[in-house]
Protein backbone atom coordinates (compact mmCIF):
# COMPACT_ATOMS: atom_id res chain seq x y z
CA UNK A 1 0.00 0.00 0.00
CA UNK A 2 1.33 3.78 -1.13
CA UNK A 3 1.82 5.83 2.03
CA UNK A 4 0.98 8.32 -0.72
CA UNK A 5 -2.29 10.45 -0.50
CA UNK A 6 -4.93 9.45 -3.67
CA UNK A 7 -4.93 12.86 -5.91
CA UNK A 8 -8.18 12.70 -8.17
CA UNK A 9 -7.85 14.65 -11.40
CA UNK A 10 -11.42 15.55 -13.05
CA UNK A 11 -10.91 16.55 -16.47
CA UNK A 12 -13.61 18.57 -18.46
CA UNK A 13 -14.66 17.80 -21.90
CA UNK A 14 -16.86 19.61 -24.31
CA UNK A 15 -15.93 19.09 -27.89
CA UNK A 16 -12.56 18.92 -27.11
CA UNK A 17 -11.42 15.25 -29.35
CA UNK A 18 -8.30 17.56 -30.94
CA UNK A 19 -6.59 18.05 -27.58
CA UNK A 20 -8.24 15.18 -25.04
CA UNK A 21 -5.66 12.47 -25.85
CA UNK A 22 -2.86 14.77 -25.11
CA UNK A 23 -4.39 15.65 -21.71
CA UNK A 24 -5.06 12.15 -20.52
CA UNK A 25 -1.66 10.67 -21.95
CA UNK A 26 0.14 13.87 -20.04
CA UNK A 27 -1.80 13.16 -16.52
CA UNK A 28 -1.39 9.27 -17.10
CA UNK A 29 2.30 10.00 -17.53
CA UNK A 30 2.87 11.61 -14.15
CA UNK A 31 4.98 9.64 -11.63
CA UNK A 32 2.61 10.39 -8.71
CA UNK A 33 1.02 7.40 -7.75
CA UNK A 34 -2.23 6.42 -6.82
CA UNK A 35 -3.69 8.42 -9.03
CA UNK A 36 -7.28 8.83 -10.24
CA UNK A 37 -8.72 10.40 -13.99
CA UNK A 38 -12.02 11.03 -13.65
CA UNK A 39 -13.35 12.81 -17.46
CA UNK A 40 -16.79 14.55 -17.48
CA UNK A 41 -18.12 14.65 -21.23
CA UNK A 42 -20.32 17.80 -20.60
CA UNK A 43 -22.52 16.49 -23.98
CA UNK A 44 -19.94 16.50 -26.49
CA UNK A 45 -21.44 16.47 -29.91
CA UNK A 46 -17.38 14.93 -31.53
CA UNK A 47 -15.76 12.22 -30.44
CA UNK A 48 -14.50 12.75 -26.84
CA UNK A 49 -16.34 10.34 -25.29
CA UNK A 50 -15.10 7.47 -27.53
CA UNK A 51 -11.47 8.80 -26.96
CA UNK A 52 -11.80 9.12 -23.33
CA UNK A 53 -13.77 5.57 -23.02
CA UNK A 54 -10.97 4.19 -25.36
CA UNK A 55 -8.34 4.38 -22.06
CA UNK A 56 -10.31 1.49 -20.48
CA UNK A 57 -10.02 1.31 -16.48
CA UNK A 58 -7.35 4.04 -15.86
CA UNK A 59 -9.91 6.61 -16.84
CA UNK A 60 -13.39 6.94 -15.44
CA UNK A 61 -15.99 8.87 -17.90
CA UNK A 62 -19.37 10.52 -16.90
CA UNK A 63 -21.58 11.85 -19.08
CA UNK A 64 -23.82 14.66 -19.38
CA UNK A 65 -26.79 14.45 -21.64
CA UNK A 66 -27.31 17.91 -22.19
CA UNK A 67 -24.37 20.27 -21.96
CA UNK A 68 -24.18 22.06 -18.77
CA UNK A 69 -21.09 24.19 -18.90
CA UNK A 70 -17.53 23.89 -16.93
CA UNK A 71 -18.93 24.40 -13.59
CA UNK A 72 -21.45 21.64 -13.86
CA UNK A 73 -19.07 19.04 -15.05
CA UNK A 74 -16.36 19.99 -12.38
CA UNK A 75 -18.91 19.28 -9.54
CA UNK A 76 -20.26 16.25 -11.20
CA UNK A 77 -16.39 15.18 -11.48
CA UNK A 78 -16.10 16.49 -7.82
CA UNK A 79 -19.50 14.42 -6.33
CA UNK A 80 -17.49 11.14 -7.17
CA UNK A 81 -13.64 11.81 -6.82
CA UNK A 82 -12.23 9.91 -3.69
CA UNK A 83 -8.94 11.53 -3.79
CA UNK A 84 -7.92 13.53 -0.73
CA UNK A 85 -6.66 16.06 -2.94
CA UNK A 86 -8.69 17.18 -6.14
CA UNK A 87 -7.30 18.37 -9.31
CA UNK A 88 -8.91 20.13 -12.17
CA UNK A 89 -8.08 20.35 -16.03
CA UNK A 90 -9.86 21.44 -19.46
CA UNK A 91 -9.19 18.82 -22.18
Amino acid sequence: MSDSPLVSCVVTVFNGERYLRQALDSLLAQTHSPLQVIVVDDASTDESRAIAMAYGSPVRVLTHAVNRGPAAARATGFAVADGEYIAFSDA
